[in-house]
């Protein structure tokens, strides 16, 4: 095993933590918590002979004492993370957060409301494709209708221009 250095803890307020471990982060692991300590001020390397004997005669085993006490550290039954557990437990706290159940509702209803929205938009276009078409066929109408009365006009007038002359 890598050369073991040994970490002290003060998580629970009440109790002096140790455990030989390579480095803070087996350090963390064999105590079976999740976040830093070490950047939270509350774990350090341990400068205490006696908790260094102590841990390095069972590495990656956290060891406690009473805070302020001078007795010897003890192994703790299961250790690590079923230490934390058990203490959640008595405080009346599950060991782990329960994550916020996730809810689909706002995303469901922005989704819903695009939906009506593009169903919305697509017939206004087919009504104004609609109306254009109308106005088209209208227009066409028109046209046919203008043509022939222009040409009977102009016949007319061509008949009425040839009586004139004659």
């Amino acid at each position: 095993m890598a050369r073991l250095k040994t970490y002290e803890a003060e998580i629970d307020g009440l109790h002096q933590w140790v455990v030989a471990a390579p480095n803070q982060r087996a350090a963390l692991d064999a105590l079976g918590v999740h976040q830093d300590l070490f950047a939270q001020g509350l774990a350090r390397v341990s400068d205490d002979a006696a908790a260094r004997k102590s841990a390095e005669a069972q590495p990656l085993t956290p060891l406690r004492r009473d805070k302020g006490s001078t007795a010897p550290f003890t192994a703790v039954d299961g250790g690590g993370l079923d230490v934390w557990e058990k203490a959640a437990k008595a405080a009346g706290r599950s060991g782990e957060a329960k994550p916020k159940p996730r809810s689909r509702a706002r995303l469901d209803a922005a989704e819903a409301k695009l939906k009506a929205f593009e169903g919305e938009a697509k017939a206004q276009l087919a009504e104004i494709a609609q109306a254009r078409a109308d106005l088209d066929a209208r227009l066409e109408t028109l046209n046919d209708r203008q043509s022939r009365e222009r040409s009977r006009l102009t016949e007319a007038i061509e008949r009425e221009r040839k009586a004139y002359r004659s």
